[in-house]
């Protein structure tokens, strides 16, 4: 009897162990047939041994997370995006929380929702680089291509009523998509004393007269009447918007090189700034972490803090391991 219910036991096992690898190539030859075609997955089960293409099944369907980190993976390519997704949150060029529009292939806007304010619009691509998407610790997110429109200056707004003028802040509310998800924007609020504005923003490419046009369609509410929302840069022109829908326009030409990324110590001299001070400004330690304040990853103080008063040998084995 016990001989019978073991070999019963082994054949329900058996069943259900084939089961299981045959729904997972099932699924993984779906999601190839997806993304490549039949003719390239046909070439590829047939000029490569079992050992690989296993190896591929299970890195595709994600069990060891390369396939979930790849920011392409699963997601459906929206027609006439550059992108799957084409929405997305990420550290770019050393900024913490930017959020990516991939509004058309091979052109992007960026946006820093700290400040609620356009960062970058260019033409190119991101190399998606760093822990989440390929377990190196240290790199961030760069942007590559040219540029058209950026700014490097510290973004204000500000909220007028009468004659009354105050700095506002700044508080994020995150991003959106429309129903079908062909559209998508991020909202914020405006906060100065008792004057309060709830924006939304939208950016788009259009062309006119065979020229590449990026559009930004803001909408601002207010209960405060003759509220008007002030955008500017320091020591920078302001942008004025009124309640209700407000479109921006600006033609896309003369693009400028993205500089790409130096050696982190190319620029090392000797000369009045520190030699650690040098590498972390070369570096992408920035876009996780501040001196004095939490950003992604603890600030600087907060670590020197944490080895104070252990010998050097300490902290620099410990800090090493945590980075690489």
């Amino acid at each position: 009897m016990k001989k019978i219910l073991k070999v019963l036991l082994l054949s329900v096992t058996g069943v259900l162990l084939i089961s299981v690898i045959t729904t997972i190539l099932v699924l993984w030859a779906m999601d190839m047939l997806n993304k490549k075609g039949i003719q390239e997955a046909l070439d590829f089960v047939q000029n490569n041994p079992p050992a690989t293409i296993w190896e591929t099944v299970i890195m595709d369907l994600g069990f060891y997370g390369d396939a979930e980190a790849d920011p392409s993976y699963g997601r459906r390519l929206v027609p006439g995006r550059g992108h799957a997704p084409w929405v997305i949150r990420s550290n770019l060029d050393e900024r913490p929380r930017v959020l990516n529009f991939a509004l058309a292939p091979g052109l992007w806007a960026a946006y820093q929702t700290e400040s609620a304010s356009l960062y970058q619009v260019w033409r190119g691509g991101i190399l998606f680089e760093g822990s989440v998407y390929d377990y190196v610790a240290g790199p961030q997110p760069t942007s590559t291509g040219k540029w058209f429109l950026r700014s490097e200056n510290t973004t204000e707004w500000k909220l007028r009523q009468g004659g009354r003028t105050l700095p506002a802040r700044v508080r994020y509310l995150g991003h959106y998509y429309s129903a079908d998800r062909t559209t998508a924007g991020f909202e914020f609020l405006l906060q100065a004393g008792d004057l309060q504005a709830h924006l939304r923003e939208r950016p788009e490419v259009t062309t006119a007269d065979g020229e590449t046009v990026f559009q930004r369609h803001v909408h601002v509410e207010s209960d405060t009447a003759d509220l008007q929302v002030i955008q500017g840069v320091v020591s920078g022109d302001d942008l004025v918007l009124a309640p209700g829908d407000n479109l921006l326009s600006t033609p896309l030409s003369n693009p400028t090189l993205i500089p790409e990324r130096g050696d982190p110590l190319a620029n090392l001299d000797g000369g009045d700034v520190d030699v650690g001070e040098q590498v972390i400004a070369n570096s992408d330690c920035l876009g996780c972490h501040a001196e004095t304040h939490r950003v992604v990853g603890p600030s600087f103080a907060r670590i020197a803090q944490k080895f104070r008063g252990k010998a050097q040998a300490e902290p620099i084995e410990a800090l090493t391991d945590s980075i690489l």
